[in-house]
């Protein structure tokens, strides 16, 4: 009944393939990911290493949100305020300028909400509650989103705790207020080692968690799970040597190529 061959090895073929692959779909099993396949209020986290990548991203994010009448608080580093504030001024033109005036985007430096925030290493929730509020009342129940990198900021300035406690602020005020947020973090300086172990507290931290764009930007399914493949290898080499720093290990530099 399942098609069986006269040869043992196609008996064995076509089992395998009823039973296993033709329930596998590479498409499911790595997933691009990203902002435009969310709905309703997600707090998400979008890790990048290149400043353009997420200029961009959070252009294309905000573009989105002002099109579709979302207020939008955006709390940013001058630097990348000034890039994607450019790009919506190309985008959106006289839309940006109207959603400016009536209060539908409002932009904040996140180094001086930082100060506003932080009593020493701590974000003060009372001073955060504050800020919110009147971007919340502006909206006068709207759809919401805020996007910021007040806590990327927070670890490269090599306080990761207080961006784990400000992340469980915004987790709470999302409960109390339902509006979307997305965080960026540059993922080099998660990968120092005071910071690192906090990472997993940061992603249990949001809804949904985007790799940075040298996974996103692979274009099939099976380049993901390649890439998937690699990494996973690269980890458990470094595990190999922090459990035998002087033993011999090769670090398998010709593996990767083999991918």
């Amino acid at each position: 009944m399942f098609g069986l061959g006269n040869t043992r090895f196609e008996r064995i073929s076509n089992l395998v393939n009823t039973f296993a692959f033709d329930h596998l779909e590479p498409k499911h099993m790595a997933p691009v990911g990203g902002w435009r396949n969310m709905t309703g209020a997600g707090h998400l986290v979008q890790f990048y290493q290149d400043d353009d990548f997420v200029v961009d991203l959070i252009s294309r994010y905000l573009t989105h949100g002002i099109r579709v009448g979302d207020h939008c608080l955006v709390v940013l580093t001058a630097k990348h305020l000034k890039k994607v504030e450019e790009r919506l001024e190309v985008s959106l033109r006289d839309l940006f300028q109207s959603a400016r005036e009536d209060g539908r985007y409002t932009a904040l430096d996140a180094h001086q909400a930082l100060a506003q925030f932080m009593k020493g290493d701590t974000p003060d929730p009372v001073a955060v509650e504050e800020a919110v509020q009147p971007f919340i009342k502006r909206a006068g129940g709207a759809k919401t989103r805020a996007l910021g990198e007040m806590v990327g900021l927070l670890v490269t300035q090599g306080n990761p705790k207080g961006a784990v406690e400000l992340e469980r602020l915004w987790n709470e005020m999302q409960y109390k207020h339902g509006f979307a947020i997305f965080c960026i973090y540059p993922i080099k300086d998660l990968a120092q080692p005071a910071a690192s172990q906090y990472f997993s507290d940061i992603c249990c931290n949001h809804s949904h968690v985007f790799p940075d764009e040298t996974y996103s930007s692979l274009t099939s399914a099976d380049e993901r799970l390649r890439a998937i493949a690699q990494l996973q290898l690269k980890t458990l080499q470094l595990e190999m040597k922090v459990a035998d720093p002087n033993g011999k290990f090769s670090d398998g530099s010709s593996s990767d190529s083999a991918l």
